[in-house]
């Protein structure tokens, strides 16, 4: 009997299972289904910082509270060219690579080499538990009315808006105003 490829024949069933359901029917491996629950989850391991890629380069648009980047004074607008000391810009620059460099088990480093307008450092960073917030907002908007802004859906996300309710119940609204916008369900 000739050898097989037993991966490869599985996806090929998967497949044409797939083909035969509703077009909205999706197969993900393992690692996929990993890595798209992660924010779900409600944290992971890394530095604590949301990016974009932009012109070939890593930007920081936010740190997280709390985090290793927050603490060590990593801002918004901050740019990463090093990672351990290994330039990274470049037009083969992408997502899956920057997450595979900037998250990490608990309490291991990493040094980034930052650019800013006022010169370029580098900045050791410790990785630690990530929060991901649900409910970043919740704020009485006059004696009645709350405003709570919930930016995704996780697991978390039920907890952290009734805790947003019964703060602004405590602070006497009567009414909220759920602000979804952005949140991509």
């Amino acid at each position: 009997v000739d050898e097989v490829e037993r991966d490869a024949l599985e996806a090929i069933a998967v497949e044409a299972i797939l083909d035969e359901l509703d077009p909205h029917s999706m197969f993900f491996s393992a690692e996929e289904l990993a890595a798209m629950a992660e924010p779900m989850e409600g944290n992971f391991e890394g530095i604590g910082v949301e990016f974009i890629i932009q012109d070939d380069t890593l930007m920081v648009v936010a740190v997280i509270p709390g985090g290793p980047s927050e603490k060590a004074g990593m801002r918004a607008g901050d740019r990463i060219l090093s990672v351990d000391s290994v330039e990274i810009s470049g037009s083969d620059l992408t997502n899956k690579k920057v997450m595979e460099w900037l998250k990490g088990p608990r309490n291991t480093t990493v040094l980034v080499g930052l650019d800013r307008p006022e010169g370029s450092n580098d900045m050791l960073l410790r990785r630690d538990r990530i929060p991901i917030h649900s409910v970043v907002a919740s704020i009485p908007l006059n004696d009645q009315v709350g405003y709570i802004k919930v930016v995704r859906f996780a697991q978390n996300t039920a907890q952290e808006f009734e805790e947003a309710m019964q703060e602004l119940d405590r602070a006497g609204a009567q009414s909220v105003v759920v602000d979804l916008r952005g949140n991509g369900g």
